[in-house]
């Protein structure tokens, strides 16, 4: 295609240093070369691969005019995902009365953090029973699926997975008789219904509540950054 440069990630942004320091963005080592690179103490400079000849960048001012094509690295992985169980967050309302937040309010905040609520399938739930057992949550915990008015049945949000491990009497409308009201929760100690063996089902809570007195868990899923920083700084801000 005639491309003989691409841009990389590879820049002297960090400190404001005067010696030409040229390190990625995501502050990941990466390739560079063993050469030092020069640089402008007063201009911010990038870094270009030549084309057929990984082991050569040229230094370019990074607001320059030349058209140059880029490198994209994709910032997630496929099938690269973290599921982070957490407490749903108290908030307290202007009057000090402490509000329990529900499903649709797990479901605002795991998408805040760039996630959404675990959709089970194929081998996520022998992963979440692992993930829950390793920290001792026994207690319910919202995942990604509800009542779907419209279609009168209960979907994942995803609208993909068939993973329908009912717990022994669901789906069931009680204790909340409106079907736009029910959520779907995990119960890692919960028997299945029929001849399924083994623990750990689904069964529908109300959507307006939350489902256990002590505990307001739910679990997120996150896809997984090339930036481990980044992954865990949103790992920990999850589980605050």
């Amino acid at each position: 295609r005639g491309i003989t440069l691409a841009w990389t990630g590879l820049n002297d942004h960090k400190d404001n240093t005067i010696d030409g320091t040229f390190e990625y963005l995501t502050g990941i080592d990466g390739f560079v070369p063993l050469s030092p690179l020069p640089s402008n103490s007063i201009l911010k400079d990038c870094a270009a691969l030549q084309v057929g000849n990984e082991n050569k960048f040229e230094v370019r001012s990074c607001g320059g005019t030349t058209k140059i094509w880029s490198i994209c690295k994709m910032n997630y992985f496929r099938l690269s995902i973290i599921f982070v169980p957490a407490e749903v967050p108290q908030r307290d309302e202007s009057d000090g009365v402490l509000t329990e937040l529900n499903w649709s309010d797990a479901d605002q905040e795991c998408k805040n953090k760039g996630g959404e609520l675990m959709n089970i399938c194929g081998m996520n739930s022998v992963i979440l029973r692992r993930i829950l057992r390793k920290r001792n949550i026994d207690t319910p915990v919202w995942i990604g699926m509800n009542y779907d008015t419209s279609k009168k049945k209960f979907f994942w949000r995803n609208g993909v997975s068939k993973f329908r491990r009912w717990c022994r009497g669901e789906p069931s409308l009680n204790p909340d008789p409106l079907a736009p009201n029910q959520c779907v929760a995990y119960i890692v100690g919960g028997k299945p219904r029929g001849r399924g063996t083994g623990k750990g089902c689904i069964r529908v809570e109300p959507c307006g509540t939350t489902i256990a007195p002590n505990k307001k868990m739910f679990v997120c899923q996150i896809k997984e950054s090339t930036n481990n920083d980044l992954v865990n700084d949103t790992l920990n801000e999850v589980e605050k």
